[in-house]
C-alpha cells in the first residue's frame, strides 16, 4: 500500500488534460479497480486519515484525532501523534503479522513502535536538526538502516517532506523489499502535500512533484513484482486539497474574551477554552463552561498557505484516492465513490485475514 499525501482523483483521471505525465499511476485505471473518489473522515488531515487507512475505523474510535496532540501550553513542543501506542484498535500490520506474514513500513504516519511490523522505518522528527537522523535510526528496526546506507547514502530525516526525501525513502523501500520480501508493506510519500500547501493544488510545483513521485511509484511496483509476481498493489491518499486565500486566527478573540491568558511573549499560561486547529476545521476544547463571555470578532487575513485541507469531508474537493491492481483484481473497473473506512477491510480480505473492528465491509 503506497500513500501519496494529498493526491486528488482528478490528478489521475484527468492527467492528460492537466498536463501531467504520470504513467505508473495511470496504469491503475486501465489495469485495476479505481474509486471515482474516497469520502474521508473528520478531520481530513494526514494522521487521522492514515490511521483510518490502516484500521478501517473513524478517528473518534481509533484515537488519532489530529496531527498534533492537544497541548495548549506547548509542553510537547509541537509534538505530533507519532506513536502507534495511541492507536486503540488493531491495524493491518497486526492482522497480517498474526497470519504469519512478514510486514514492513517506510515512513507511514503514527508508526513509531508499531505492533506487528517486522521491518520498520517510522516517521518522526523533533526539531529538524541533524540529530533527527539519529532519532529515526534509534527508533527503526535494529540494523535496518545500517546495511543499505553504504550503497544508498544517508536515510532522509523525518522532517524532510520535499521530493528529494521521498526519492530517498523510495530507494530504501525498494532495497527493503528486495532484501526481505515482506508480504505486506506500507510506504508513505509526502512531497505532493508539501507543494500543494506552499504553491496551491494544481500548481506547476505540485505537478512537478507528482511526476517525480510517479517515478518512485514505478520503482516500488517493479521491486514488489520481482519479490511477489502475484502481488496486489494499492495506491491511496489521505485527503484532497482546496485553494486557500484567507487565514482565520481564533486565538486573538479567545484572548480578548479572557478565555486564554498569555505572557509577554504570547505563550499560553492558562486557559478555560482554547482552539485546537486541524487545517480547515477547528475544535474548541473547554476546560469549563466559560463560553458565555465570548463577544470577540474573528480576525482574518491573507493566508500564508496557497492550499489546505482538514475541512469537513462533505466538500468534494477533499475526496482522496483508492486504486488497486493485481492478478486477482478486475481491470478497468470503477468502484464508484467509496468510504475511506472500507479500504483497510478490503486489503485485509485480500490478504486472507480480517479487521473485526472495521466500520465498513470490504469492497470486493
Amino acid at each position: 500500500m503506497i500513500s501519496i499525501d494529498g493526491l486528488r482523483p482528478g490528478d489521475v483521471f484527468e492527467a492528460q488534460q492537466r498536463g501531467l505525465k504520470i504513467p505508473n499511476l495511470r496504469s491503475f485505471v486501465a489495469q485495476g479497480s479505481t474509486a471515482t473518489g474516497v469520502f474521508g473522515v473528520l478531520p481530513t488531515v494526514t494522521y487521522p486519515s492514515h490511521t483510518t487507512l490502516i484500521t478501517g475505523v473513524s478517528p473518534a474510535k481509533h484515537g488519532v484525532v489530529n496531527n498534533l496532540t492537544f497541548d495548549p501550553t506547548n509542553i510537547n513542543r509541537q509534538g505530533w501523534y507519532w506513536y502507534a501506542s495511541d492507536i486503540k484498535v488493531p491495524t493491518l500490520w497486526e492482522a497480517a503479522h498474526a497470519k504469519g506474514m512478514v510486514t514492513a513500513n517506510v515512513h507511514w504516519p503514527v508508526s513509531v513502535e508499531a505492533k506487528g511490523v517486522d521491518f520498520n522505518l517510522p516517521q518522526i522528527w523533533h526539531t529538524g536538526h541533524p540529530d533527527d537522523e539519529k532519532l529515526v535510526h534509534a527508533l527503526s528496526t535494529p540494523g535496518l538502516l545500517d546495511s543499505p546506507t553504504t550503497k544508498l547514502g544517508p536515510y532522509s530525516r523525518g522532517i524532510d517532506d520535499e521530493i528529494g526525501g521521498d526519492e530517498t525513502r523510495g530507494r530504501f523501500a525498494v532495497q527493503l523489499i528486495a532484501d526481505h520480501k515482506p508480504d505486506f508493506a506500507t510506504v508513505y510519500l509526502t512531497a505532493l502535500d508539501t507543494n500543494q500547501h506552499h504553491f496551491g493544488p494544481g500548481s506547476t510545483e505540485a505537478h512537478a512533484a507528482l511526476e517525480r513521485i510517479d517515478a518512485v511509484v514505478g520503482s516500488l511496483i517493479d521491486a514488489e513484482l520481482k519479490a511477489h509476481p502475484d502481488a496486489v498493489i494499492a495506491i491511496v491518499s489521505d485527503h484532497g486539497f482546496v485553494p486557500t486565500t484567507t487565514e482565520i486566527n481564533l486565538y486573538i478573540p479567545f484572548i480578548q474574551a479572557g478565555l486564554i491568558t498569555v505572557d509577554e511573549k504570547f505563550n499560553i499560561k492558562a486557559w478555560d477554552a482554547v482552539p485546537w486547529i486541524s487545517g480547515g476545521s477547528i475544535a474548541v476544547v473547554l476546560k469549563l463552561d466559560a463560553m458565555a463571555g465570548y463577544k470577540g470578532m474573528t480576525p482574518a487575513g491573507p493566508s500564508s498557505y496557497k492550499g489546505m485541507h482538514g475541512h469537513f469531508p462533505e466538500n468534494p474537493e477533499l475526496q482522496s484516492v483508492f486504486m488497486v491492481k493485481g492478478q486477482r483484481i478486475p481491470g478497468h473497473y470503477s468502484l464508484g465513490l467509496i468510504d475511506m473506512r472500507s479500504i483497510a477491510p478490503t486489503l485485509a480480505k485480500l490478504m486472507g485475514t480480517s479487521l473485526p473492528d472495521a466500520e465498513k465491509p470490504p469492497l470486493f
